[in-house]
């Protein structure tokens, strides 16, 4: 009887093994099967989706995490959105969402769809901004502003990111985008709405093809993403 547990075990492990994971974009909604399984939706429509190895920095030198990108804007001038969803490699899994920028200061904790989400909100440093080719062309007197949540899964190896931007006048953002401001709480609340996420997923065979990511700095994209380390590790920054 117990060589038939592990007999089922193993074909099921076998199976499971197996069944693909599908990830793209269905109807503007980023769509993943499996690992997790989710779909995010925005309010804007999208500009560029595709998948990345970015240049993550370690204690153990660089890392290249698969990442996928959806990047969503009305335009010019108008507010963006960005969801990623990283994979660490075999053996490394996300660092906790309270260890390190971008993801701390952790300002505010949100739920979307029974799941926790850390939120936490920046002043975007944009000469090292990954995605700075898909803005127009920025002067001093003006920034992006972020709301991002983030929330990992899949035994710390996946990493969900969604962030909302708006641009603002430097002076506006330093005055009054504090926390606890009318502008502040105006601000989060425009973020929140921007998003939806449900963790299910139908797989969609008619998803768009996954290409290469085009526009995005891949050394600055590292540091959007966060902080990792080797499995063995991971519980003390967890």
């Amino acid at each position: 009887m117990r060589i038939f547990k592990y007999v089922w075990v193993f074909f099921l492990y076998m199976f499971l093994g197996c069944v693909s994971v599908h990830r793209g974009i269905y109807k503007g909604s980023f769509v993943s099967s499996s690992d997790p399984e989710v779909s995010i939706s925005v309010n804007m429509p999208i500009k560029n989706f595709g998948f990345i190895y970015p240049y993550l920095y370690t204690d153990y030198g660089y890392r290249f995490p698969h990442t996928y990108i959806s990047i969503y804007s009305e335009g010019p001038g108008m507010p963006m959105a960005i969801v990623a969803l990283s994979i660490a490699p075999n053996d490394w899994g996300w660092d906790s969402l309270d260890f390190s920028s971008p993801d701390s200061p952790v300002t505010s904790k949100v739920i979307f769809d029974g799941k926790v989400f850390f939120g936490s909100t920046r002043a975007v440093n944009m000469k090292k901004d990954p995605f700075v080719e898909l803005s127009e062309k920025q002067n001093t007197s003006v920034l992006w502003f972020s709301q991002r949540y983030s929330y990992k899964s899949d035994l710390n190896r996946a990493k969900i990111i969604i962030e909302y931007r708006e641009l603002f006048d430097r002076d506006f953002v330093y005055a009054h985008l504090v926390p606890g401001s009318k502008a502040f709480n105006a601000f989060q609340k425009r973020a929140l709405k921007a998003f939806e996420v449900y963790f299910s997923s139908s797989q969609k065979e008619d998803m768009e093809k996954v290409k290469s990511l085009k526009g995005v700095n891949s050394l600055f994209l590292g540091s959007f993403l966060g902080s990792m380390s080797p499995v063995k590790f991971n519980f003390l920054r967890d």
